[in-house]
């Protein structure tokens, strides 16, 4: 799987993860919606970033940084939950 296409592939879900939003539960909404941002800025990032490393760089730490917020949000669902 080529570079773009593997972006692109990530920009499209986090499109479907914010379309599922808003939660039951404020907090865990507005963490799903930083993970989504922070998911779709990778996305933007890495789809430009094939020739350039520094970019790549970038893309993977806004990858992890998602990936962080989707974490404290899956934390938080599950603690709010009844």
């Amino acid at each position: 799987m080529n570079l773009h296409t593997l972006c692109g592939v990530l920009f499209s879900d986090a499109g479907n993860m914010e379309q599922s939003l808003p939660t039951p539960d404020d907090q865990a909404t507005k963490l799903l919606d930083r993970a989504t941002s922070q998911f779709a800025h990778a996305a933007s990032t890495c789809y430009s970033s094939y020739a350039n490393a520094s970019d790549r760089a970038k893309a993977l730490a806004l990858l992890s940084d998602g990936g962080a917020s989707l974490a404290e949000a899956t934390a938080r669902l599950r603690t709010a939950a009844p």
